[in-house]
C-alpha cells in the first residue's frame, strides 16, 4: 500500500478479567486483542483459538466471539483496540484475515501497543494521530514480513517467568538465568525483540495489572500489596513514572471517560 493511514482507531481499552463473564458477541468494528498475561482460548464462531501471553488476534465485524479464561488461570489481562479499515478491498481483507485471524505470537507488540494506548488516551488530536500511525505501522510490518521473527525462544522463557511472578520483585539476574543466557547478552536480545529493557517491561506489566484494580475502586495500599510493590508510595511513584499521571488522576480520568461514554450512548442521566 502507498499510504500508512489505512486504519482509524475507534477505541483503546485495557482489560483485566478474573473469570469468563463475556457472552458470545460481535462488533461493528474490527477488534484487535493482545493478551498480556494469562491463558485460555478465544472462541471465534465454532473455532477455539489458544491464547497466552503475547498472542495477537484480530476479530472481524462478522465474527461472533468471546474470551474463555482457563479454569486454572487466575486472570487474563489484555489490550483491546477497536478500529476500522479504510481499504475496503476484498484482497486486503483476505490478507489481514490470513495473518491475524488465528492469532500469532509477537513479543514486541506489548511494548508498542502500550505506547499506542498512552498516546490515544492523551486527549490530544496530534497524539491520537500518532497512535493511529504506530498501529498502522505495526500491522503493516507484521503483514508484509510474515517470515520475520516476532519472538525468540529464550525471550519467551523470560516473559513466561515474569508473568508468573508479576506480584513479586525479581532481579535481572534471575530473569536472564531463567532465559538461559548471560545477563548483558540477554538484555540486548530482549530489547531487540521486545523494544524495551526487561525490567522496564516487567514494571510496565505490573502497572497494566494495577490499572484494572484502580478502575475497580481498590485502595492503593491493597493494589500495592497485590502487585508486589514495597508500599503504596512506591506504587504511586512507579505508576506515575510509567504512565505520566498519578493513580488518583488515572482513576479520575477513567471515571470521566466512562461518564462521557454514557452520555454519548444516551444512558446518562436525563
Amino acid at each position: 500500500m502507498n499510504n500508512i493511514d489505512f486504519i482509524k482507531i475507534i477505541r483503546v481499552d485495557s482489560q483485566y478479567r478474573v473469570a469468563n463473564t463475556v457472552r458470545p458477541h460481535r462488533h461493528a468494528d474490527m477488534e484487535m486483542h493482545l493478551i498480556i498475561c494469562g491463558y485460555g482460548a478465544m472462541m471465534v464462531e465454532d473455532e477455539s483459538i489458544p491464547i497466552a501471553g503475547d498472542t495477537l488476534i484480530v476479530t472481524f465485524p462478522e465474527d461472533v466471539h468471546h474470551l474463555v479464561t482457563a479454569q486454572d488461570c487466575p486472570y487474563i489481562a489484555q489490550y483491546i483496540i477497536f478500529f476500522e479499515v479504510r481499504d475496503e478491498s476484498e484482497a486486503f481483507a483476505r490478507k489481514l484475515r490470513a495473518r491475524f485471524r488465528r492469532g500469532m505470537k509477537c513479543s514486541r507488540a506489548a511494548a508498542e501497543i502500550g505506547k499506542i494506548e498512552r498516546l490515544w488516551r492523551s486527549g490530544g488530536k496530534s497524539l491520537a494521530a500518532a497512535a493511529e500511525y504506530r498501529l498502522n505501522t505495526l500491522i503493516l510490518e507484521l503483514m508484509e514480513e510474515p517470515n520475520a521473527a516476532a519472538s525468540n525462544e529464550n525471550v519467551d522463557k523470560a516473559l513466561d517467568y515474569m508473568r508468573s511472578h508479576i506480584d513479586e520483585k525479581i532481579s535481572l539476574e534471575k530473569i536472564s538465568r531463567c532465559a538461559g543466557l548471560e545477563k548483558s547478552y540477554f538484555c540486548r536480545l530482549f530489547k531487540r525483540v521486545c523494544g524495551e529493557p526487561p525490567l522496564h517491561f516487567f514494571m510496565r506489566q505490573k502497572i497494566e495489572l494495577t490499572k484494572e484494580m484502580l478502575i475497580a475502586g481498590r485502595a492503593n495500599s491493597n493494589i500495592a500489596a497485590a502487585a508486589g510493590f514495597a508500599d503504596e508510595f512506591h506504587f504511586s511513584r512507579c505508576f506515575k513514572k510509567i504512565t505520566g499521571i498519578s493513580p488518583r488522576k488515572y482513576r479520575e480520568s477513567w471515571a470521566k471517560a466512562a461518564q462521557t461514554a454514557a452520555w454519548d450512548s444516551g444512558s446518562g442521566p436525563t
